[in-house]
């Protein structure tokens, strides 16, 4: 299992909306970001400053080098933000943390692991972060806030964890 996660923002965004931003932070995992995802992150700005104060949120800045590779990946329909987190988790063999359709299209072509929401809210519960309940409850308030997330997946995803209970 991977001890290193490196998010993009709406992974932050979607945790701060569902009032679940601090719990990724309980995770037995270091937990990674760029300079670039947090200059887009507004929603949970505050949130995220006390964790990096703490040191429990990590930011890698890029050198003028690894900026000019992150240009190449940029041709691919990926903001800069989205490039650098992909070129962080490839080079330093972390798994990326993102819902973005196309940083996830590349991160495969790039076999970069990645993963999204719903392996977030997965490992809340399994290091009894949220109960299941929580868990159900929390992602259909989501579903409701942001409309970009693919309903008819968590929807059955959502159905699966009832029927655990």
């Amino acid at each position: 299992m991977e001890t290193v996660l490196i998010s993009d923002a709406n992974i932050f965004i979607d945790l701060h909306k569902s009032d679940l931003l601090p719990f990724l932070f309980r995770l037995p995992y270091e937990i990674y970001t760029t300079d670039l995802v947090l200059n887009e992150v507004k929603s949970g700005q505050a949130t995220l400053q006390l964790f990096l104060q703490s040191d429990d949120l990590k930011v890698l800045s890029a050198t003028g080098e690894e900026l000019a590779e992150m240009a190449l990946l940029k041709r691919k329909n990926l903001s800069l933000a989205d490039c650098s987190v992909l070129y962080f988790a490839k080079k330093n063999g972390y798994l990326l943390l993102t819902n973005e359709k196309n940083l996830r299209k590349v991160a495969k072509m790039e076999r970069v692991k990645y993963h999204g929401i719903l392996y977030v809210f997965e490992l809340f519960m399994e290091n009894n972060i949220i109960d299941l309940p929580t868990a159900i409850s929390t992602l259909n308030k989501l579903l409701e806030i942001n409309k970009r997330l693919p309903f008819d997946i968590f929807q059955q995803r959502i159905d699966e964890w009832r029927k655990r209970r």
